[in-house]
């Protein structure tokens, strides 16, 4: 049996005609086919009836008494909850005045009696599908939005949640930097008033070693030259801090100096040789060419290489020590820093110094080479905390190579030793001057 998708939808049909056979005939069709059908004989009745349970679609004829088919379209059409109602005007009158006045008061067709049955129920069918999708699709907008305006609400919630968390999120980074800039402040401050004592403590200590050894009381030397080396330790961790402090304070200050660099070598190796001595390490210095002059801060590159040295005999014991430079005419590096650099690049630039200070020391762990150069970090095992120190020199070195327009780098085999690679820029460029 064929499916009849007719059958299946039970649209609801309101017939209006005063003359009984017409209303018997058009039921009869309309029923044979599924639709559910209600019947009224005057105007009159069939507001009410449309106003009771409003139907899918009125078939409504013109002629009537008391009120015409033109009334009660005209009227239906002016409620809302029965304006939507499709209406199809079947009527005898068959003048264009007549059908032009039907779709005036709001009819949707019009079909002339007597009728086709079958143009009736095409015509039927036709307004029921339109009346039948533009419901499917007003529900479907409705819901539609009904979504958007719930996804709004929600994004509207959500921006007012980010609001909120971006001003949390102001408010901390305020309070943090202002915190990071007491702490700096009172490290400087207590770095300053420290250095002060310490220094009387070492010139004391030292004064007492020499009328000691005059006096050979052999038996106070030992001691006093101990106080001596703390003093002289505790001096160093306290610049260390001040000098770090300035740097995250913005306080360190650019001073451009021409100098030989093998003089500035020469000095840092004087003042490292008894660490390596301590230690009994071999310290060499090789010159793959001649470095030539420099024209940077000299204060700031003596102060990277003594702290590579430093750092080198500090976790190196009865092992080799091996600084080597060599200037280069081609920049084979771009600086990582993030910060904000007195000389913004080397890039671009001549000619590079590379100095490498290499160590056969206990090396640094792979998991640790990205931390080593963050300020206060150290690797919190028994085989490194005992060398002491508060993990800033390598901090230090980083920081001011980074300012000088170069970087620092390390490689390492734990266990074995560290590469410290130091690269510099030997002419700054002239907008470097203004520093």
């Amino acid at each position: 049996m064929t499916h009849n998708p007719i059958r299946d939808y039970k649209a609801d049909i309101l017939i209006v005609d005063d003359t009984p056979n017409n209303l018997r005939v058009l039921s009869s069709i309309l029923q044979e086919q599924g639709y559910e059908i209600r019947k009224a004989v005057n105007g009159k009745m069939a507001i009410r009836s449309v106003q009771a349970d409003p139907p899918d679609l009125v078939l409504l004829d013109i002629k009537m008494p008391d009120m015409d088919g033109y009334e009660v379209c005209s009227e239906l059409k002016a409620i809302e909850a029965t304006r939507d109602i499709p209406v199809i005007f079947l009527s005898a009158l068959d003048d264009v005045f007549n059908k032009v006045l039907a779709f005036q008061v709001g009819g949707v067709d019009y079909i002339t009696k007597p009728f086709q049955v079958q143009e009736v129920l095409v015509r039927v069918k036709t307004h029921l599908t339109l009346r039948r999708l533009t419901k499917d699709l007003e529900l479907r907008v409705q819901e539609r939005t009904t979504e958007l305006t719930h996804t709004l609400d929600e994004l509207q919630h959500t921006q007012v949640q980010l609001e909120d968390s971006l001003r949390e999120l102001i408010h901390a980074r305020d309070v943090a930097e202002k915190a990071s800039q007491v702490k700096s402040q009172f490290l400087a401050m207590m770095s300053h008033e420290l250095r002060t004592p310490l220094n009387a403590i070492i010139g004391y200590s030292q004064l007492l070693e020499m009328e000691a050894q005059e006096q050979q009381l052999e038996e106070f030397i030992p001691d006093l030259q101990q106080i001596s080396h703390a003093g002289h330790d505790l001096l160093e961790i306290f610049s260390n801090i001040l000098e770090m402090c300035q740097i995250e304070t913005g306080k360190q200050q650019f001073h451009l100096h021409e100098f030989d660099v093998k003089g500035l070598i020469d000095e840092a190796i004087a003042k490292v040789q008894p660490l390596a001595e301590k230690n009994n390490n071999t310290l060499t210095v090789e010159y793959i060419n001649d470095p030539g002059w420099m024209y940077t801060d000299r204060v700031w590159m003596r102060q990277c290489v003594l702290q590579l040295l430093s750092n080198a005999c500090k976790f190196t014991r009865n092992g080799m020590i091996t600084l080597s430079l060599e200037r280069l005419d081609q920049h084979p590096f771009k600086t990582e820093s993030s910060k904000e650099n007195h000389v913004n690049s080397a890039e671009g630039l001549a000619d590079v110094l590379l100095v490498k200070c290499s160590d056969t020391g206990i090396g640094i762990q792979a998991e640790y080479l990205l931390q080593i150069f963050e300020p206060f970090f150290q690797v919190d095992t028994s085989t490194t905390r005992k060398y002491g120190g508060v993990g800033l020199g390598l901090a230090i070195a980083k920081s001011l190579s980074q300012l000088m327009g170069g970087d620092l780098n390390v490689e390492s085999v734990f266990g074995q030793g560290s590469i410290f690679t130091l690269w510099l820029p030997v002419q700054l460029p002239e907008s470097a001057s203004k520093f």
